[in-house]
């Protein structure tokens, strides 16, 4: 996942690394130069740098989410998910062979704080590759040269660097093509984003996202970004298209309370109308669904949500 993903996505759901494993499905940029600071063993990184820019890189996504319309969280969770998102940053940081570095996540930083609202949270940054070689041990992609770390079943704990082909070269099922490209048409092509109006509807030709959408006759267009607009389906970002066909602000609801369309948990998830805890951190779990943000479930059915350790796969 993206540098600046993983912390959109907290905030667009109420970019260090992924805690997903395998194949990347948010169709990653091509990659950033690497800072050699940062793609050597665990523990030669310097934590309190890179701590400070995942830091920023927090500050910076949340003013972004305001200026562009989104729902704040309420400051209690905001400072929650702040803690979590840091850790898991820091352990993608220091994570052996990583291609994060501070100077990376500051610049991460600087282009979400100025990025345009029309942009997908899988755009706002590039995405480093690591060192590790194709069969090393890893748990995230950036660990790998290749940008590809395959997690091969649930109860995995830890994956595998695999061999990418590039653009140009034939694929089949199976096949692993370079970050920021697709197997389409059994060629590994480069994914590209249209502004309104351009081509979309397949797995490279996409929409820039964010306030865009893809229309049934394959071209981009602007979504409905004002209260009150018409919808289908989807509004522009801090809107929600409710029933009635029209677009509506939203916000969030703590835990035990009711929730919709427009009153989405801040924490948890909506069970039978009602905001449901999730997992704490240690807790037994059967998926990654149940775990609080940030967190996975390691080990599958009867493992544990965590948040994806730095030296846990060597």
């Amino acid at each position: 996942m993206k540098l600046a993903l993983m912390t959109v996505l907290a905030l667009a759901s109420a970019g260090c690394g992924s805690s997903t494993p395998s194949t990347n499905p948010d169709g990653s940029a091509p990659s950033a130069p690497v800072d050699a600071a940062a793609t050597s063993d665990v523990g030669t990184a310097d934590p309190a740098a890179i701590q400070a820019a995942c830091e920023s890189l927090w500050k910076a996504t949340l003013a972004r989410i305001a200026r562009c319309g989104g729902s704040p969280y309420s400051s209690e969770r905001a400072t929650e998910l702040e803690s979590r998102y840091v850790q898991s940053c820091v352990n993608h940081g220091t994570a052996r062979g990583s291609g994060y570095s501070a100077t990376i996540i500051q610049s991460c930083a600087t282009k979400t704080e100025g990025a345009s609202c029309t942009l997908s949270a899988d755009q706002l940054c590039d995405e480093p590759v690591g060192v590790l070689g194709t069969g090393d041990a890893c748990r995230f992609p950036v660990q790998c040269a290749s940008g590809r770390c395959v997690i091969a079943t649930m109860t995995d704990t830890c994956g595998t660097c695999r061999a990418t082909k590039a653009d140009g070269d034939a694929c089949q099922s199976g096949d692993y093509c370079a970050p920021g490209s697709e197997c389409s048409s059994k060629v590994c092509t480069k994914v590209e984003y249209a502004a309104s109006g351009g081509q979309c509807g397949s797995t490279t030709q996409r929409c820039l996202g964010g306030s865009q959408a893809c229309g049934t006759d394959k071209k981009c267009f602007d979504l409905p970004s004002n209260e009150g607009d018409a919808c289908k389906s989807y509004c522009a970002p801090g809107l929600v298209c409710e029933l009635n066909g029209k677009c509506a602000k939203y916000s969030y609801v703590k835990v035990g309370e009711v929730c919709d369309d427009t009153h989405r948990c801040e924490k948890g998830g909506c069970t039978n109308g009602k905001c449901v805890s999730p997992s704490p951190d240690g807790t037994t779990c059967t998926n990654s669904t149940t775990c609080d943000m940030f967190a996975t479930c390691v080990g599958g059915v009867g493992g544990s949500c965590q948040i994806p350790s730095a030296t846990s796969c060597r």
